[in-house]
């Protein structure tokens, strides 16, 4: 059962919101990951890094994504599963600091991949990466964790989408990169529900689950 409680916990302790960064080839699933998190009761951000996800939205922000920062006020856009921000190019590690996401338990990162390696704050954090079986889809999972290990990170990181290639960059990562590297990585390809499965343990419900 999801911990409806978590967030008012969370907030009245004053603790950070945790983040999420997300690749993925579609929108749809950074959309249906904040459905999932508001089901277990996380009052959820979606921050559009990448510029993909409400750029068209017909009513445009009066003030850009930094000056919202600085004013304390973020101009979001309801959701389904939540509420939206438009910040292109909005790294995790120079928004998470302010106080303006106080009010969020989780905060959805859908990532532009032209920014470079993960930008990862002292908050914790997890990564969502979407695998397909295309040689390329598999090789941006694998560099991702590379970077993520290199850079010290030491996150949940979890994979959905091809349930063979997942099981692929899990093998890779443990053969490349040890076992403890491996550990890390959790594969909800093969769930019944991967964004519910995801929700739970990205979002730090299972702090001790071990990985598939």
């Amino acid at each position: 059962m999801a911990d409806q409680a978590a967030g008012l916990r969370r907030r009245s302790t004053a603790q950070q919101a945790r983040h999420l960064l997300v690749y993925s080839d579609a929108a749809e699933c950074v959309i249906r990951l904040a459905r999932a998190l508001r089901e277990r009761g996380r009052h959820t951000l979606v921050v559009d890094a990448g510029a993909r996800l409400f750029g068209d939205a017909p009513a445009r922000p009066l003030f850009d994504w930094r000056q919202q920062l600085a004013r304390g006020r973020l101009q979001t856009i309801p959701l389904a599963g939540g509420e939206g921000w438009h910040a292109p190019g909005a790294r995790a590690d120079e928004v998470m600091r302010h106080a303006a996401l106080q009010g969020y338990d989780t905060v959805l990162f859908d990532t532009d991949e032209a920014a470079g390696a993960p930008s990862l704050p002292a908050a914790p954090g997890a990564v969502i990466i979407e695998v397909h079986a295309a040689h390329a889809s598999l090789f941006r999972a694998y560099g991702i964790v590379k970077s993520l290990a290199h850079v010290g990170a030491g996150g949940p990181i979890g994979l959905l989408g091809d349930a063979a290639a997942c099981e692929r960059v899990r093998a890779a990562c443990g053969h490349f990169l040890g076992e403890r590297v491996q550990e890390r990585v959790y594969s909800a390809a093969q769930e019944d529900d991967a964004f519910a499965a995801l929700a739970v343990r990205m979002a730090g419900e299972e702090t001790s689950a071990s990985a598939r």
